[in-house]
């Protein structure tokens, strides 16, 4: 629990905080049958998700949110190399952060269990149905029953770690005495490629993503909820060089 002077709530800007912190509920798991009375007790209901009472009052409120991490990372970088061998050349960047999270504001209608106009994702084929089911995945309903907080949870924020391969290309040089033969000075084939490979835990579709910003009264630090955001494209790409 946060016991310090807030700035500014709106921007997720907290005195002693980095930037645009995640500033939320902390999900502790489904509340289960047996636990029927306390579920009551906390304005919810067996099936739904069940979060941290942090100050420890006996009900769920704004009081109960917790610093669950930070959108910007602890480290990026990027790496990059040429190998040449023979007239073949390789050339690799690879682009890299670590220790950042964000949260997957589109996930929570795909995900909450919510039924109306929006497709669901398959993890909702796990979700819990009937007493006596063990599972993370809270049920379906037509709306969010019990106390409204309770679908803003850490359920849905996630490490963006990643490695990236940005790019990488292979190319030939096509040796001198076939040149002459061709009467051209240079020619190079080559093949390259963006974006092809991704490596990271992050469930949804690119973690290198900031908020989508729908809202004109979007507040300017709160970048850490991208709202189904467009994923950045592959490519690959075949071609020559010619020098006449």
């Amino acid at each position: 629990m946060y016991n310090g002077a807030v700035d500014d709530i709106g921007n997720k800007w907290f005195i002693g905080q980095p930037l645009s912190v995640i500033y939320d509920y902390k999900k502790l798991g489904i509340w289960q049958t047996s636990e029927a009375d306390q579920a009551k007790a906390m304005g919810s209901t067996v099936g739904q998700i069940k979060v941290q009472d942090t100050n420890g009052d006996g009900k769920i409120n704004a009081d109960d949110r917790v610093f669950l991490g930070s959108d910007i990372p602890n480290w990026t970088g990027g790496i990059t190399n040429r190998f040449a061998y023979k007239g073949f050349e390789l050339g690799i960047l690879l682009t890299f952060q670590e220790g950042n999270t964000i949260y997957d504001d589109g996930g929570k209608y795909q995900m909450g269990g919510r039924l109306g106009s929006w497709n669901q994702r398959r993890e909702l084929l796990a979700r819990w149905q009937k007493p006596g089911d063990i599972t993370d995945v809270p049920r379906v309903s037509l709306i969010e029953g019990g106390n409204a907080d309770n679908s803003n949870s850490s359920r849905y924020l996630y490490d963006v770690s990643f490695l990236r391969v940005r790019t990488i290309s292979l190319g030939y040089n096509i040796p001198k005495d076939m040149l002459s033969r061709l009467k051209l000075s240079s020619a190079r084939i080559y093949v390259a490629g963006q974006n092809l490979f991704t490596f990271t835990e992050y469930a949804g579709w690119d973690p290198e993503v900031t908020r989508y910003r729908f809202n004109n009264g979007a507040s300017n630090g709160a970048s850490n909820a991208p709202y189904l955001p467009t994923p950045q494209s592959k490519s690959i790409n075949l071609g020559i060089n010619i020098g006449l």
